[in-house]
């Protein structure tokens, strides 16, 4: 074989290797952005519902608290009455000791137990539920359509979702967004509309502007 020959061949495979690596290398950048916006999405969720579980754990201990002071005042108030002889006044009529109960402890506790409630409920609204009433029989990808269509730039997911969706609790709403960052990533994919940055998206009818910058 001729040695120029070879040497040619060598520096062809190098250049093809090169290109090929520099691909992947693309590549694989791409997706670590992508695991990256993914892990630190999961994080804010984690610190969330660690905070939120902190939160109803002590509102439980509170509930438990008054629920256990509330019938202690029955049982304290139960001996009273047990060892308390009647009494007679001047006019000769017997009366009764008068008690009185601490409604307002009770009243608080019901109250906790109408905010456990009203969370439960809330839980089991899917993002679809939350939409406002001019979205309502549209899907979840109709109506962010709908809103990129209305914007004549490019706008972020928490932009979108706080004009699709009626979110009544910050449980609600990040749920609400989630679930339109994953239908807003899998639009783009398809061509529904444009992705044009890192958390950014458009319609299709945006045009990005490219200005020319000049330092003096």
């Amino acid at each position: 074989m001729n040695p120029k020959s070879a040497h040619e061949e060598l520096i062809i495979w190098i250049k093809t290797r090169l290109d090929q690596t520099q691909r992947e290398l693309a590549e694989a950048e791409a997706n670590l952005v992508e695991v990256k916006a993914l892990v630190e999405q999961k994080q804010a969720n984690v610190a969330y519902f660690q905070d939120k579980l902190e939160a109803e754990l002590s509102r439980n201990e509170l509930a438990a608290e008054i629920s256990s002071a509330l019938v202690e005042d029955r049982e304290v108030n139960g001996d009273m009455l047990s060892e308390q002889a009647p009494t007679e006044n001047p006019s000769g009529n017997v009366g009764q000791p008068t008690f009185f109960d601490d409604e307002s402890e009770e009243e608080s506790f019901e109250e906790n137990e109408r905010e456990n409630q009203d969370d439960r409920e809330s839980h089991n609204r899917n993002p679809k539920d939350m939409l406002y009433r001019e979205f309502r029989g549209k899907t979840l990808g109709e109506a962010a359509e709908m809103i990129l269509d209305s914007f004549a730039y490019q706008v972020t997911p928490e932009q979108i979702a706080s004009r699709l969706f009626d979110a009544k609790s910050d449980d609600e709403q990040l749920r609400a967004k989630n679930s339109l960052s994953a239908e807003l990533r899998r639009g783009a994919k398809e061509g529904r509309w444009k992705k044009v940055g890192r958390g950014l998206f458009a319609s299709n009818s945006f045009k990005e502007e490219v200005t020319d910058e000049v330092n003096n």
